[in-house]
């Protein structure tokens, strides 16, 4: 998957309606490749983002929640 920026990611389903998003610059060897995990609540989108686990935020529609860990990831660099 692309961001709107054109930052390339990892999009993984995961049993339990979820997903793994990983940066696929990174070998996915590397724990560091994974930026965190989106997951189907109610009627929207959680976001644990590994760099923070405190940071659950929550989003509308499931492009906006993937995109958000791409964010924190070019934030931190």
């Amino acid at each position: 998957m692309k961001t709107r920026d054109g930052v390339a990611l990892t999009v993984i389903p995961i049993p339990g309606d979820g997903w793994r998003v990983s940066d696929p610059s990174i070998d996915e060897a590397d724990g560091t490749a994974v930026l965190g995990f989106v997951e189907r609540s109610g009627s929207g989108f959680a976001v644990l983002p590994l760099a923070d686990p405190a940071g659950v935020r929550t989003f509308d529609d499931f492009s906006t929640a993937v995109e958000s860990l791409a964010s924190r990831r070019r934030a931190a660099r």
